[in-house]
């Protein structure tokens, strides 16, 4: 994927996002609802009701970049919390791109058959939820 590098501040947005939203929308949705500032060079990954579609925002320092995937099959696996924001690391979403699963001490978070079980620690500011290696 061309985009940002190693080391970047990945924000996942918990919960269900229009995807009908075009970079002005989303960049209101990242300040008002996620308390973040969108040009500040982190990404924010957000996904829609079905689950199968992905937006990447991000600020590349001359201007956004939205990145769109839509899955042929299966979902993207989400945090149940509806509120709130997950922290990432490039990696991980690396590995969210590609498909591959978040797990909690609960279960999996949006696992179906078509979707690798991974687990991955992260940081959560609010809600909390318990994600553990």
């Amino acid at each position: 994927m061309i985009g940002p590098g190693t080391g970047v501040r990945v924000y996942l947005a918990c919960g269900v996002t229009d995807m009908r939203k075009g970079i002005a929308g989303l960049t209101a949705l990242t300040q008002d609802v996620l308390r973040q500032k969108p040009a500040s060079g982190a990404v924010f990954a957000l996904r829609g009701r079905r689950g199968d579609r992905i937006k990447l925002l991000y600020w590349d320092g001359q201007g956004f970049c939205l990145y769109y995937k839509v899955l042929e099959r299966g979902r993207f696996p989400w945090p149940t919390a509806t509120e709130g924001a997950a922290r990432l690391t490039s990696a991980q979403l690396a590995m969210l791109w590609e498909g591959i699963g978040l797990c909690t001490s609960r279960g999996h978070i949006g696992h179906d058959k078509y979707t690798m079980s991974f687990c991955m620690q992260t940081a959560v500011s609010k809600p909390t939820l318990d994600v553990r290696v």
